[in-house]
């Protein structure tokens, strides 16, 4: 303004782009971090409920008849419980205190549960023949994210047959990898030969073209309808963290063939489980156990897990509540299961409070966190032992054998 006139424009500009980005990721930081919060809180919980679902259907498998009908009921209630268990372990992934866990596991198995889980979903002019052979070598993998993949390729060679009728064939066997063999492999970025459980699906769709092949493994990539293309993407980033391959063979107009190789290990699949219940069986012991657990249903089918070996059996619902019992009985008491997780006087606080009574107390951990999570409580106490809720039978009578 010059004498009360306009007499030009002033424009102040400012650059607003990086405190945008920055509030941004500060609102989603949030939103995650509460996200994953209730994900892990929700997981914990559900982990506590499990252990009584699985741990009662342990313990009836024990008290019925060899061939009961009622055995293949409780054999079903077990292994959902089992599944459910890798949800809440997805949960606690998500939640940023799980990660990939490996074990040995049994890729026949996994498959066939996908198969029965998803036929249903597949249309009927589509016949879906499985050749999954029970004596395979077992891998090593997380069970949730092979049936994951399982489930990508089957629907995948579902979709591929588009409107017509059709066979997806699903076979699993052994084959030994050479040096020749790596041309046309993708996954894990250093290839060694050797043996491999392999999974081959194979349809009678449309085939691909190069031009597709080359782009199937691209997120987001899809000839399907929208809302597709993320299944082949992730598929291929869990077979590179279990260190496995896959081939692709397809022409148009001639189907496809999708093939997982995982390396074998040297156990036969299963051979774990049936070793721990073959020791949960002869196991028994007269010793005493303290159960520590805040959850009423919790403590209990520990207790009757324990009891059912032989063992006398404690019971408190909270810390003080286990000092009480350990000031009564003193040096009576062998061994304590302890729970990390209570309100008021946790896991650790509460072992350190039945030391002031028996400095050479010996205590067994239980949490619905994987172990690993909790490293930073359990560091200074390298000697304890710790079981994973939702734990079966054989697997606490295995720990608290290790334990007295």
């Amino acid at each position: 303004m010059q004498e009360g006139t306009p007499i030009g424009r002033v424009w102040r500009l400012r650059d607003v782009t990086e405190r945008r980005r920055s509030e941004e990721a500060r609102r989603s930081g949030q939103k995650f971090e509460s996200l994953g919060v209730m994900a892990g809180g929700i997981a914990h919980d559900f982990n506590n409920l499990l252990v009584s679902v699985m741990g009662n259907a342990s313990l009836a498998m024990t008290e019925v008849e060899p061939g009961s009908s009622a055995l293949d009921y409780l054999r079903d209630i077990e292994r959902a419980a089992v599944r459910a268990g890798e949800l809440t372990r997805q949960l606690l992934t998500y939640a940023g205190k799980g990660r990939i866990a490996l074990e040995s596991v049994d890729l026949s198995s996994i498959v066939q549960d996908v198969v029965d889980l998803i036929h249903v979903s597949i249309p009927k002019r589509i016949e879906l023949r499985c050749d999954l052979p029970r004596d395979l070598p077992a891998v090593g993998g997380e069970a949730s994210r092979l049936r994951q993949i399982a489930m990508n390729l089957v629907l995948n060679a579902a979709d591929a047959i588009d409107e017509g009728e059709g066979v997806i064939n699903v076979t699993a066997g052994v084959e030994t990898l050479g040096e020749g063999d790596a041309a046309g492999l993708v996954g894990s970025p250093e290839f060694t030969p050797g043996r491999f459980v392999s999974l081959r699906v194979t349809d009678t769709g449309v085939g691909m073209d190069p031009a597709v092949r080359s782009r199937i493994f691209d997120p987001f990539y899809t000839t399907k309808f929208t809302g597709r293309g993320l299944g082949l993407a992730a598929t291929l980033g869990i077979v590179r963290s279990h260190k496995g391959f896959l081939r692709v063979e397809s022409e148009p107009g001639a189907g496809s063939t999708f093939t997982l190789f995982l390396p074998a290990t040297e156990r036969t699949a299963g051979a774990e489980d049936a070793r721990q219940r073959a020791a949960a069986e002869s196991w028994c012991s007269d010793a005493t156990a303290l159960v520590v657990d805040d959850e009423p249903a919790v403590a209990s089918v520990a207790e009757s897990m324990l009891r059912g070996a032989g063992m006398q059996v404690l019971v408190a619902h909270s810390g003080a509540e286990a000092l009480d019992l350990y000031r009564e009985h003193g040096r009576g008491i062998d061994v304590v299961l302890l729970d990390i997780s209570m309100p008021e006087r946790t896991g650790p606080e509460t072992l350190a409070d039945l030391r002031t009574v028996d400095p050479d107390v010996r205590a067994v951990f239980s949490s619905g966190y994987p172990e690993h999570s909790i490293a930073a409580q359990l560091a200074e106490e390298p000697d304890l032992l710790f079981i994973q809720k939702p734990y079966r039978v054989e697997q606490l009578l295995e720990v608290m054998r290790r334990a007295v």
